[in-house]
């Protein structure tokens, strides 16, 4: 039923499920549990509650590293091996070991790490396997959250057909098969050495283990001098990593692996009703009675429509958060939203850290996260540490612009000439945009070199222009370039704090998104259509587009035309965070400006970086970007360090 009793009830077309490969078997699997009288760890058992708070009660509530993966396969596995091993990564929820074969560690959030393992005779391991992320899949009629038994039932069954970000490792009679989910939301990384292979979810560890690790500018120059690195090659020499639908084979005979990009199944079957059911499914899909989903609502349109589609569930077990100061607009619209349509609402709102706690936490984001975002974006981030992983499941509404057709958008216009003639250029001008200049010449001629070199091969896997469209083709090369490479590392590192999943980048209804005529994706028709039969109330309620407000029904082009009109005559939200943050900062950032690792390092122009950094601190504030992102380089660059 819709929110609004003023809105007519929504006619939902029920999309028939085929009883087909991996789907009807987990089915299987749970129907022969249930008729064993064994409970169902994700069905309506009570027996549950216990389950899962055990679980729970096993692990830890505080902030703890990305669900994580660091192993060895050698011929000569030591005591020693496993020491050096133990001081990458520090104290894991689990471990597997035999002497002279294998070490592999896994921790992190235990709600994100799942694992299972058979014994011989001996009481030796025979087989195992671990899961690191969150996976879901139809089991009968339902999209579920799968669960440890539900894993050991996959292993060799297949993963097309999962939703979810994930890491998946199996081992039996020495061959180690490890798996990506089909969009790339997780990434895995691996290094050979002389007669070792070691494999890592995290690439400073890796390259810390290994020793003498630099940075590949090539390969960075995508991921520093575009929206985002284009490729799913290492930005570490010596360093491999494993992209979508990936597979890692390390067995007697060597070491192979395989990746697949995403490809649309292109079905042309589209009705309004079946792609709002589709996108429910999604969003709200059958987890633990123990776990209540929370939604990251904000001001934009992207987050309100899952929370049209949550409002008008049967199940109202819900309720919304958003982080940040109360006078953002962000902020304030959810809370009015919250008081006038009587949903439970939160805000938080920390106080700035203190120096040595921001040093903590930018430098472990800078680790983390491989320069996706400048590191003074965890001030606002470090706010998911007070969601309970023991109580909540974060919805969160990234990655909605993909129904709104509003990745690289410049294209549109000027553009898709330079596509369909493979202007690379042209096409590089387009992809662009600032984050510091702070490299020699002949460093940013070598990253300008590789970015031109990653659209070449990008424009190579492709369909053709001509016969999906231009929209079509500049959402396939945002689902394949900017999902797997601005959040595999954003993903892993929120996995450390509670179970979360985005209902946009479920490899399943992205599919859907393809099938969607463009005149329901453009000036987001179908997400107006979303509130307008599900919650029609919320369309009261303005927008927020860059710190400032619109009517819900103004058109794309006038949203951005009154947004910098109002920005321009200053009727916008000023966020001064990045100010507070770097004056915070600025007796470490000089200091680190100074000092003599900054000072030698050879792909620095060092003059510029002094240089801008005077002019921020003498009133230049216009240079707080280009500050922000040396900082971020800097603290990254240096946990490579040997």
């Amino acid at each position: 039923m819709p929110f609004s009793s003023a809105c007519a009830t929504a006619s939902i077309a029920r999309v028939p499920i085929p009883r087909s490969s991996l789907c009807f078997f987990l089915w299987h699997q749970r129907k022969k549990r249930a008729d064993n009288s064994q409970p169902d760890p994700y069905g309506n058992s009570k027996n549950f509650s216990v389950q899962f708070s055990t679980i729970f009660a096993q692990g830890t509530f505080s902030r703890s590293i990305m669900s994580w993966l660091f192993g060895i396969i050698s011929r000569d596995v030591s005591p020693k091996t496993r020491s050096q091993c133990d001081a990458i990564h520090g104290v894991p929820l689990k471990s597997f070991t035999k002497n002279g074969s294998y070490h592999f560690s896994i921790g992190g959030l235990q709600s994100t790490c799942l694992f299972g393992e058979t014994l011989n005779s001996q009481n030796e391991i025979d087989t195992f396997w671990f899961t690191l992320g969150v996976t879901f899949a139809k089991i009968g009629s339902k999209r579920t959250l799968l669960s440890q038994d539900d894993w050991t039932a996959v292993n060799g069954n297949g993963f097309k057909d999962l939703d979810g970000h994930f890491v998946h490792a199996f081992y039996e009679n020495e061959r180690y098969e490890f798996h990506t989910d089909r969009i790339g939301l997780r990434t895995l990384y691996w290094a050979e050495a002389p007669g070792a292979v070691i494999i890592s979810t995290r690439i400073d560890w890796l390259a810390k283990f290994l020793g003498n690790c630099r940075i590949q500018f090539e390969t960075l120059g995508s991921r520093w001098l575009t929206f985002n690195q284009i490729s799913y090659e290492s930005i570490i020499e010596r360093i491999h990593r494993l992209g979508p639908s990936g597979k890692l084979v390390v067995d007697r005979d060597g070491v192979f692996f395989s990746q697949k990009p995403f490809e649309p199944s292109f079905s042309g079957s589209f009705s309004v009703p079946a792609s709002i059911e589709q996108l429910r499914e999604c969003v709200i899909p059958t987890i633990s009675d123990q776990l209540e989903p929370t939604l990251g609502l904000s001001g934009g349109l992207d987050s309100r429509v899952l929370l049209a589609l949550m409002l008008s569930s049967d199940n109202r077990r819900f309720h919304t958060h958003s982080f940040g100061n109360r006078s953002e607009p962000d902020v304030s619209i959810p809370e009015r939203m919250s008081r006038e349509c009587g949903f439970r609402h939160i805000s938080y709102e920390s106080p700035l850290p203190t120096i040595g706690e921001t040093l903590q936490l930018i430098n472990t984001y800078a680790a983390e996260t491989n320069l996706v975002e400048p590191v003074s974006t965890v001030l606002r981030l470090r706010d998911h540490s007070v969601l309970n992983p023991a109580t909540q499941v974060l919805v969160d509404g990234a990655f909605g612009e993909l129904v709104r057709r509003k990745y690289l958008s410049r294209f549109v216009l000027n553009g898709r000439r330079a596509i369909g003639q493979r202007n690379i250029t042209v096409i590089f001008k387009n992809l662009q945009i600032e984050r510091a200049d702070i490299f020699t010449r002949e460093v940013t001629e070598l990253m300008t070199a590789g970015v031109k070199k990653e659209i070449e091969e990008m424009l190579e896997t492709m369909p053709d222009i001509e016969r999906i469209g231009i929209d079509n083709y500049l959402d396939l090369w945002a689902v394949r370039a900017r999902l797997p490479n601005y959040s595999c590392d954003a993903q892993a590192r929120l996995d450390s704090f509670l179970l979360n999943f985005m209902p946009f980048a479920q490899s399943s209804y992205i599919d859907t998104i393809f099938d969607i005529p463009v005149r329901y994706r453009r000036n987001a028709v179908l997400f107006r259509e979303i509130i307008k039969q599900n919650a029609p109330s919320l369309a009261k309620y303005p927008l927020v587009k860059i710190n400032t407000t619109h009517p819900f029904s103004l058109p794309s082009l006038a949203t951005i035309l009154l947004s910098k009109a109002k920005i321009r005559l200053g009727y916008q939200y000023n966020d001064e965070s990045v100010h507070v943050f770097l004056e915070l900062m600025k007796e470490f950032l000089l200091d680190l400006m100074h000092s003599k690792e900054t000072i030698e390092y050879p792909a620095y122009d060092y003059k510029k970086i002094v240089k801008k950094t005077q002019e921020y601190y003498a009133g230049a504030k216009n240079l707080s970007g280009e500050i922000n992102w040396w900082l971020t380089f800097e603290l990254w660059r240096r946990n490579f360090a040997t």
